[in-house]
């Protein structure tokens, strides 16, 4: 067993060593320093969707008060023009291209899975 622990400890300094820290880079003062050039692409956002409010499940809340924490808006993929979107705290819903009103499919934290948020504290 000593033998092992010698053989591991031996491994570690030999790797620290062969990857040595490297100096701390100063921090640009102005990453950009020339004017950024207006083109002719225009980006406009237009209200589309909004999930229901949904709140985190833990006892302690450390994320932010978001309204809905989407992560995905994607097609569905049987041609029928319905979007799937999914909010990070277990709630799945099912909308479309039109901007309908989303309805829940599936809510994960009603089914006892232990799969929510509240593992992440």
């Amino acid at each position: 067993m000593q033998l092992v622990r010698s053989f591991a400890a031996t491994a570690l300094i030999i790797t620290a060593a062969a990857f040595p820290v490297e100096a701390q880079v100063e921090p640009l003062a102005d990453p950009i320093p020339e004017p950024i050039r207006k083109g002719d692409l225009v980006v406009a956002a237009t209200p589309f969707v909004r999930a229901p409010q949904t709140e985190d499940s833990a006892v302690n809340v450390i994320t932010t008060e978001a309204h809905a924490r989407i992560q995905y808006l994607t097609p569905l993929g049987d041609g029928s023009g319905r979007l799937v979107l999914n909010d990070t705290r277990g709630v799945l819903y099912i909308t479309d291209e039109n901007g309908m009103e989303p309805v829940e499919y599936l809510d994960i934290r009603t089914h006892g899975l232990s799969f929510d948020d509240s593992m992440f504290v």
